[in-house]
């Protein structure tokens, strides 16, 4: 007796809408997890621009640019955030 082929039909919409709820569930979390490394790499840079007994202003740089690239990181976990929200909901 010869197997049965099993045909399956991927709805392409079907799948749009799964994964835009799944997007949209997780953007909680991506948050969280901006917010998270943000408030580590916050830390880091004030130590560097803080804590500068060398005297040298090269650790004042890296301070400044990992603070800013904490700044950066909260928005970009912000703006992905809702963008999975707005896709979900108009997408």
């Amino acid at each position: 007796m010869a197997k049965e082929k099993q045909v399956v039909v991927v709805d392409p919409e079907l799948w749009m809408n799964r994964h835009l709820h799944y997007q949209e569930r997780q953007s909680g979390w991506k948050i969280f997890t901006s917010i998270y490394w943000s408030i580590y790499l916050l830390f880091v840079g004030a130590l560097l621009i803080f804590y500068n007994s060398l005297g040298l202003s090269l650790t004042y740089f890296f301070g400044v640019s990992i603070f800013l690239l904490s700044l950066m990181l909260i928005i970009y976990g912000f703006t992905t955030s809702l963008h999975f929200k707005l896709m979900k909901r108009y997408g």
